[in-house]
């Protein structure tokens, strides 16, 4: 079995290997995620243990956007993953990863706000522990 291109030998082949690339985006489809947002939540929830009306309920997200997500019919905001992400408890990894998905951009450790949401997953603070440390340094809630 063929050893998977690690995302690092991806970077370098794009940034140094433009044929090489090319021979390779033709030819290994492998080496690209077919994985989406959805199936992405889905797995998590699995993971995790946490149900579609547990996620519904802690994130006060309404029930058909929530079942929308999962079902992939409906794109989801940045901050309704992350919301998603905290509920379904989440380390930092599976959260990164679940954003990147999306498109919606990642958060990035040098934005005071994505800094104190990063720090918030990392001591697994729950969605309401993590508004109020938001709230308290004068960010934007999370709610």
């Amino acid at each position: 079995m063929k050893k998977p291109i690690s995302t690092r030998d991806l970077y370098r082949m794009i940034l140094e290997d433009t044929e090489g690339f090319g021979k390779m985006i033709i030819a290994d489809d492998a080496a690209f995620t077919k994985e989406t947002v959805s199936s992405r939540l889905d797995s998590l929830m699995k993971k995790h243990d946490k149900k579609p009306s547990e996620l519904i309920r802690k994130s006060l997200l309404s029930k058909s956007y929530v079942y929308q997500i999962i079902g992939g019919v409906r794109k989801p905001s940045r901050e309704a993953l992350i919301r998603l992400g905290i509920v379904c408890e989440c380390d930092v990894f599976e959260l990164l990863e679940l954003l990147m998905l999306s498109g919606e951009g990642t958060l990035y450790p040098r934005i005071r706000r994505d800094a104190a949401i990063l720090f918030c997953v990392i001591r697994k603070m729950n969605l309401y522990e993590t508004d109020e440390f938001l709230t308290s340094i004068g960010e934007n809630g999370i709610f």
